[in-house]
């Protein structure tokens, strides 16, 4: 049997688009989990944290098991915005003991369960072709550069020992048309009425 081709990683949400996700999920155990893709968080991530794992004191959730600790020999520190910690914080009295995010069923939600959920989302809004949960996250590393924080900063965000997984993977700012027009207009400067540069 011919495995399905795996969907673009270049694909990035436009605002409106990340919009039309959240307003289209009727379920808040959904709306929740997908709340915490767009922070930046893997998937695999947010289906495992559990309170345990959670520091609202400093804003963070620590988890020692994670996809790249074999590599990194550290744990993965997800860094909260304040409506995350709220979120999580919710979440903690909701559901103490084992998984915070969990499905409307009160089941953790499965890698199979959101594969399908987002399938749904693309037959049902065909401009969401190729999104996948892991677009949240590609999306989240692009912005970050795209409003300025220091490519290190991003990629302790990401979970990421350097930048190079960072410049191959996230930095997408070649396909933010809009963003290099703005920027090539900076480069070439004020222009004059005849729309010559300057003196």
């Amino acid at each position: 049997m011919r495995k399905p081709p795996s969907l673009s990683r270049d694909r990035i949400l436009e605002p409106e688009e990340r919009d039309l996700i959240i307003r289209s999920i009727r379920d808040q155990a959904f709306r929740d989990f997908v709340t915490a893709l767009q922070h930046g968080a893997r998937p695999g991530e947010v289906r495992c944290v559990t309170a345990a794992d959670v520091d609202l004191k400093h804003g963070v959730w620590i988890l020692p098991k994670h996809k790249t600790a074999k590599k990194t020999n550290e744990p993965r520190i997800i860094y909260l915005t304040p409506q995350m910690v709220e979120l999580t914080r919710a979440l903690m009295l909701k559901n103490p003991e084992g998984p915070l995010f969990l499905n409307r069923n009160g089941k953790p939600w499965t890698k199979s369960a959101i594969c399908l959920r987002y399938r749904r989302l693309r037959q049902k809004f065909p401009q969401l072709k190729d999104v996948v949960a892991y677009t949240n996250r590609h999306t989240f590393g692009t912005d970050a550069l795209e409003r300025g924080v220091p490519d290190a900063d991003v990629a302790a965000l990401m979970g990421h020992k350097g930048t190079d997984m960072l410049h191959s993977v996230y930095s997408k700012l070649r396909k933010k048309y809009e963003h290099l027009r703005q920027a090539a207009e900076k480069a070439i400067g004020p222009t004059t009425d005849a729309g010559q540069p300057g003196c």
